[in-house]
């Protein structure tokens, strides 16, 4: 199984689950879980779409894969830690997390800034394995931002 935790990200859910996987996604908000279930309705697709806090939710089971697009930047950083083990509580052992975390080089938030020598503080290495040490740079839509995305295995 696999989990996107951004129920807003239609197009990337209808692709996994074209692609033959069985995916959740999660988001906290109303309308983009509305939005998703009604496109995916649509495509005559399925996925469990979930409405919930990511800081009190619990899968049923643990997943292969967890696709983390931006949304530590959305948290307030005293939750990362919590968020952190969560992801890793998510993951089968050996899944892997693909992660996008924003940049934005300033104070205050959301988003708050996730540079990547954090992110390697917070995902250390006694419980995640850093695939590649190189982040690729993906430029965020408004061009305000830059992404880092890093593959990580538990």
């Amino acid at each position: 199984p696999f989990m996107v935790n951004k129920a807003r990200l239609v197009e990337k859910v209808a692709d996994l689950v074209r692609a033959g996987l069985q995916v959740t996604a999660v988001d906290i908000a109303a309308q983009p879980v509305m939005r998703l279930t009604g496109e995916l309705v649509a495509q005559s697709l399925h996925a469990r779409v979930v409405q919930a806090d990511l800081l009190a939710w619990q899968p049923a089971e643990p997943f292969d894969a967890v696709y983390e697009q931006t949304c530590l930047c959305a948290l307030d950083p005293v939750h990362w830690e919590d968020y952190e083990r969560r992801l890793a509580d998510w993951l089968v052992p050996g899944g892997i997390l693909f992660a996008l975390f924003m940049q934005t080089g300033q104070s205050g938030g959301p988003p708050y800034d996730c540079p990547v020598e954090d992110m390697r503080e917070l995902f250390s290495r006694d419980r995640w394995a850093w695939l590649d040490d190189s982040v690729l740079r993906v430029d965020h839509p408004t061009g305000l931002h830059e992404r880092g995305f890093i593959l990580l295995r538990r």
